[in-house]
């Protein structure tokens, strides 16, 4: 198995894009939060797997990424993009029981909720 470090307009459209879809959104200070949580596990995950070390940098949330990520996404793309963030950020021991993890479960229900209620 193989991971990379997923780009910040990722973590962006997946963080902005799910925040959109809540009844409650999250403040843009929360969001930062969790954008640099995301990218802090995922660059942990590279590192280990390829034992390296690189330093983590924080996500940029760039005004065109921002507007993007509540126009041009459904909510099973915002499932994917999670999925992907999740699977490049695994490689740890520890992972499972991390706030990332969570986070990304937490973000996936939401999407996932969405998507069953559009059905319906």
């Amino acid at each position: 198995m193989s991971a990379y470090v997923v780009s910040d307009k990722h973590i962006v459209t997946l963080l902005v894009g799910v925040n959109a879809l809540r009844y409650k959104p999250t403040s843009q200070e929360m969001l930062q939060r969790q954008a640099n949580m995301l990218m802090r596990e995922n660059v942990r995950s590279v590192n280990y797997r390829y034992n390296e070390r690189s330093r983590i940098p924080r996500v940029t949330f760039r005004p065109e990424d921002v507007a993007l990520a509540t126009v041009n996404y459904k909510p099973a793309d915002f499932v994917a993009l999670a999925n992907c963030v999740d699977y490049q950020s695994c490689e740890r021991p520890d992972y499972d029981v991390s706030p990332a993890k969570a986070l990304l479960d937490e973000l996936r229900v939401v999407a996932y909720e969405v998507m069953v209620g559009q059905d319906g």
